[in-house]
């Protein structure tokens, strides 16, 4: 009776520390999880190109990111500020920077109209055939505006951009991570295709 006893103890004292171990070890988790959660990187504030490839693989794959030279047909290569009329999203502009409208084909002479979402205005450009880009009409409009929404009509189909900006000053490898974390994808997947960040 005694020796039962005595096992029965020991089994509960055992059961007991491996519930103590068990324990202990989800707590070490959550306390290691909660630590990295309060070094989570700023990315507006990146520092290296290793804090850099944390902020962008948070939206992006950097192992598919397409080249910047297979866009459309190859007759032009995209440039950090242009955006396609053939997309809806978000673009990302420098307010210090003009930017420009891009087609993948330009066989033809096209209509394009802008449509502020918040102030109805609109206007209607002419794009010449041959043309693969084209300037944002700066005159009258300027600039748009950090979070404004447009809608751009050509070729009977409408798109809608959001437009972020981004500091002039600065450097590629910041501009890439706000890219990324405000979701300009195909302007962040430029940067990072061609290198520019190492400039």
């Amino acid at each position: 009776m005694g020796s039962l006893y005595f096992h029965r103890s020991l089994l509960k004292g055992i059961t007991v520390h491996k519930f103590i171990s068990v324990s202990l070890l989800s707590l070490a988790i959550l306390t290691t999880s909660h630590a990295k959660e309060k070094q989570e990187i700023d990315c507006a504030n990146i520092k290296n190109v290793a804090q850099m490839k944390k902020c962008i693989t948070k939206k992006l794959d950097p192992s598919v990111l397409p080249s910047s030279n297979s866009r459309g047909d190859g007759a032009v290569t995209l440039e950090l500020w242009m955006a396609d009329i053939n997309s809806s999203g978000v673009v990302c502009i420098d307010k210090e920077e003009s930017f420009e409208l891009w087609r993948e084909n330009a066989e033809v002479d096209i209509s394009v109209t802008l449509r502020h979402l918040m102030t109805n205005e609109v206007k209607t450009l002419v794009w010449p055939k041959e043309e693969f880009t084209l300037f944002w009409p700066e005159n009258g409009w300027g600039i748009p505006a950090d979070l404004s929404q447009y809608e751009i009509t050509s070729y009977g189909k409408s798109q809608q951009w959001t437009f972020r900006h981004i500091p002039s000053n600065a450097n590629f490898l910041k501009k890439m991570a706000l890219m990324a974390d405000l979701g300009c994808i195909a302007q962040a997947s430029y940067i990072y295709s061609n290198e520019i960040y190492k400039e």
